[in-house]
């Protein structure tokens, strides 16, 4: 093989990894996940959230979700709450409107529930209450899985700086009614330990920019090498 070829074949190699690495920067990386097998409730039934807390340094996100199910079309809300202040939330999605995905609760019918695309920080050192509301409660209402460890023995999940405590479940009971959707309330931050729930956090995604200047620095290497092979 002369000079030439093992200059076409590098520069087709570095071809494939830029498309790659473009490919993967396009993603978000989840930061932390916990995906439960089992529901033990529906939102606004008991209006419960998923305690997070945050290490020594701030953490950008770019979304987070919550594993379920929705037995009829559902509205959603993403809320977060700052356990320090109880009563607006930090963070309030528009709605979203899901489809009804019928079927025995919790088998090969549960799905995560991502928010939209969001630019927040969790800040360094506090205690966040996170997750979905839902229009529809009760029977028939958007379900949010949770894992039941009656005896104890629930996981600590901890990544990127984030942490899903035991028992992470914060138990806003009392709340009936579209009233918590309309104007969300967090009044009651005492864990039930006894329940572990869903809960996923991801980073941002890159801004087009980013990815565009990524890509035009591996094209003008490749120009580069063909210009001198």
């Amino acid at each position: 093989m002369n000079a030439r070829n093992v200059s076409n074949v590098v520069a087709a190699v570095v071809a494939v990894l830029v498309f790659q690495a473009v490919i993967r920067t396009a993603e978000a990386e989840i930061l932390v996940q916990y995906q439960p097998t089992s529901a033990q409730g529906t939102t606004n039934q008991n209006q419960y959230l998923a305690r997070v807390t945050v290490g020594a340094a701030d953490v950008p996100i770019g979304g987070f979700g919550v594993y379920g199910q929705a037995p009829s079309e559902a509205t959603l809300k993403w809320v977060i709450f700052d356990v320090t202040q109880l009563t607006s939330p930090v963070f309030l999605s528009n709605p979203v409107t899901v489809p009804a995905v019928p079927g025995t609760p919790f088998t090969s019918y549960a799905q995560w529930y991502d928010s939209p695309a969001m630019d927040f920080t969790l800040l360094a050192n506090h205690a966040y209450a996170m997750g979905v509301i839902s229009n529809r409660y009760g029977t028939g209402g958007f379900m949010w899985g949770q894992n039941y460890y009656p005896l104890g023995g629930n996981p600590t999940v901890t990544d990127n700086g984030l942490t899903l405590p035991p028992g992470n479940y914060i138990d806003n009971s009392g709340v009936v009614g579209t009233s918590f959707v309309n104007t969300p309330s967090l009044y009651n931050i005492g864990a039930d330990t006894r329940f572990h729930t869903a809960m996923r956090i991801s980073s941002p995604v890159p801004e087009p920019a980013s990815i565009s200047l990524l890509a035009m620095g591996g094209l003008a290497w490749l120009l580069f090498r063909r210009r001198w092979a």
